[in-house]
């Protein structure tokens, strides 16, 4: 599971890089209701899960926050 900002109200991803199987799901979850991902988890404790059958190196981010460094990095072995 990835939160979508620090339980002190960082705007962070926790933990902000992850290492996951072919076939392995990441969940994300809305930590506070201040943070959303591209409109999908806008209350809190909402959460978005997606399947990743392909190995390689994601990068992602929460849009609104980027610029304060809210990014996340994903492989997936």
């Amino acid at each position: 599971m990835v939160k979508l900002g620090a339980d002190n109200g960082q705007l962070v991803f926790v933990p902000d890089e992850i290492e996951i199987c072919k076939g392995d799901s990441v969940t994300w979850t809305n930590n506070k209701e201040s943070i959303s991902m591209d409109g999908l988890l806008n209350d809190e404790g909402a959460t978005f899960t997606k399947k990743f059958d392909v190995a390689g190196s994601y990068a992602y981010y929460c849009e609104p926050h980027r610029g304060a460094g809210m990014n996340g990095a994903l492989t997936v072995a």
